[in-house]
């Protein structure tokens, strides 16, 4: 029994977050249950595919980033530019390639959304890591084919602008063209299940090619 409930503890632990009423809806369906432990039991171990690969050490301060956005019709939010103007922010002074992975919220287990230090949490226990905060500007620089309506939050530290609010950088495309903005991150803000973030993956991580 003592082996029952320790199992039992640590699949209720490691359970997306669930709401009472999910969870009364599984007691009155068990079948439903099973089926969604079986996703579970699946989704410890995902197997990352990089989705872009950026070259960081190619925008080296805010006039050489302003020209070249200028250049590519790239538009920066006022919220955006502050976040860039404060200590927590610097761009990288060496040249390397970078590995991302791009994930909602959802397909991280949080099927109700979560707040982002849940999502930084399991994103960090599935093996990937925060990007680095000019990993954003870089981002908006090479994603150029950006599909219309995509808006990607930039898993990283969030940066204090001059509002008071947290935030992290937004790379996304609408009606007027490309943007990088912002998103705050309030106090008590849940993030939706269709969220999309983007993260950094360790190439020690990453699934064999061909596989």
């Amino acid at each position: 029994m003592s082996q029952d409930r320790e199992f039992m503890s640590g699949v209720v632990k490691n359970l997306p977050e669930v709401d009472d009423e999910l969870k009364l809806y599984w007691i009155a369906n068990p079948a439903k249950l099973q089926a969604s432990l079986s996703v579970l039991a699946r989704f410890p171990t995902p197997e990352w595919k990089v989705w872009k690969t950026i070259r960081k050490g190619t925008l080296k301060n805010q006039d050489n980033m302003s020209k070249e956005f200028q250049e590519q019709g790239c538009q920066v939010s006022e919220w955006a530019n502050d976040m860039m103007s404060k200590p927590g922010f610097s761009f990288s002074l060496t040249d390397e390639d970078v590995d991302l992975v791009k994930v909602s919220t959802c397909e991280l287990g949080f099927i109700r959304g979560a707040t982002r230090k849940q999502i930084y949490e399991r994103a960090l226990q599935f093996g990937l890591e925060l990007c680095v905060p000019d990993d954003g500007p870089e981002l908006r620089k090479q994603y150029k084919d950006q599909p219309l309506n995509e808006w990607l939050l930039i898993g990283m530290k969030p940066i204090l602008h001059s509002g008071g609010d947290l935030c992290v950088f937004l790379v996304g495309r609408d009606s007027h063209g490309l943007w990088l903005g912002s998103d705050d991150d309030g106090p008590g803000c849940v993030w939706r299940a269709d969220s999309v973030w983007v993260f950094r993956l360790p190439r020690k991580c990453q699934k064999p090619s061909g596989s």
